[in-house]
C-alpha cells in the first residue's frame, strides 16, 4: 500500500495518459466512421440520380414516339381533306414534306434534351460518387493521424515520465561531459 500512497500522482497522470490515448483511438474510428457514412450517402444519392437519368430518357422516347404518331396522323388527315376536296398534286406533297420535316424535328429536339438530360445527371452522379470515394479516403487519413498522434501522446508523455522519474529534475544529480 505504501507504493500505492507513494505513486499516486505518477499513476493518476500515467491513467490520465492512457485515457488520452484511449480517446484519441476512439476519435480516430469516428473520424474513418464519418467518412464512411458520408460515402454510402454521396452513392445512394448516385444511385438515385442513375435511375433519373434512366427515366429521363425513356420519357423523352415516349414524347418522340407521340410526337411521330402525332406527325402520321396530320399527314394523313391533309390527305384524307385533300381526297374529299377532289384536290391533289404539288401543293399537298408540298404541304405533307412540310408537316414530316417538322414532326421529325420535333422527335428528334424530344430524344435530344432527354438525352442531353439524361447525360447530365449521370455526369452527376458519377461526381457523386467521386466525392463519395474522396471522403472515404479522407476519413481513413485522418484516422491513420488521429491513432499516430494519439501514440504520439501516450509515448511522448511516457517518456517524459520516465526519465524525471528516475532522474529527477535537479541540475547537480544529472551532469553532462561535453568534452
Amino acid at each position: 500500500m505504501d507504493f500505492l500512497k507513494d505513486n499516486d500522482a505518477g499513476l493518476f497522470k500515467a491513467g490520465g495518459t492512457i485515457l488520452k490515448g484511449a480517446i484519441g483511438f476512439r476519435e480516430a474510428d469516428a473520424l474513418r466512421a464519418a467518412g464512411g457514412a458520408i460515402q454510402t450517402a454521396k452513392e445512394v444519392e448516385a444511385g438515385s440520380l442513375f435511375r433519373r437519368a434512366g427515366s429521363e430518357r425513356a420519357f423523352s422516347q415516349r414524347v418522340a414516339a407521340d410526337e411521330r404518331l402525332n406527325t402520321e396522323l396530320l399527314i394523313s388527315r391533309a390527305q384524307a381533306v385533300a381526297a374529299a376536296s377532289g384536290t391533289g398534286g404539288p401543293g399537298i406533297e408540298t404541304l405533307q414534306g412540310k408537316i414530316a420535316a417538322e414532326g421529325k424535328y420535333r422527335e428528334l429536339s424530344a430524344l435530344f434534351e432527354g438525352e442531353d438530360l439524361a447525360r447530365g445527371l449521370e455526369d452527376l452522379g458519377r461526381l457523386r460518387k467521386f466525392e463519395g470515394e474522396l471522403a472515404a479516403e479522407t476519413g481513413r487519413r485522418r484516422r491513420t493521424a488521429k491513432q499516430f498522434a494519439a501514440v504520439t501522446t501516450i509515448l511522448s508523455e511516457v517518456v517524459d515520465q520516465s526519465f524525471f522519474d528516475k532522474f529527477g529534475e535537479d541540475e547537480d544529480e544529472i551532469t553532462l561531459n561535453l568534452a
